[in-house]
């Protein structure tokens, strides 16, 4: 396998790591406008969102990607800790 097919399998994770991230932030915001803080919600968010955008971030770096390929990784793990901490 070539590194432009590893490149392009890694890709793939790196992807579904940020979907699942943000769909699952959108839809612990909506529980809080909706309802307010639910403290089992907000924990679990904050904990997925931390493990896969630190997940996310180390795939960008063995690839190579640089500082731009961490930057939404690691939005994802600081709202992640805003949202279990705050």
């Amino acid at each position: 396998m070539t590194a432009e097919a590893h490149a392009r399998k890694g890709m793939g994770w790196e992807a579904a790591f940020s979907i699942l991230a943000f769909l699952l932030l959108a839809m612990n915001l909506l529980v809080r406008l909706l309802f307010g803080p639910v403290g089992w919600l907000a924990v679990s968010a904050g904990l997925f969102s931390m493990v896969s955008g630190t997940t996310s971030a180390l795939i960008s770096w063995l690839k190579g990607d640089g500082a731009l390929g961490m930057v939404l990784p690691a939005v994802w793990v600081l709202w992640g800790s805003w949202t279990i901490f705050q």
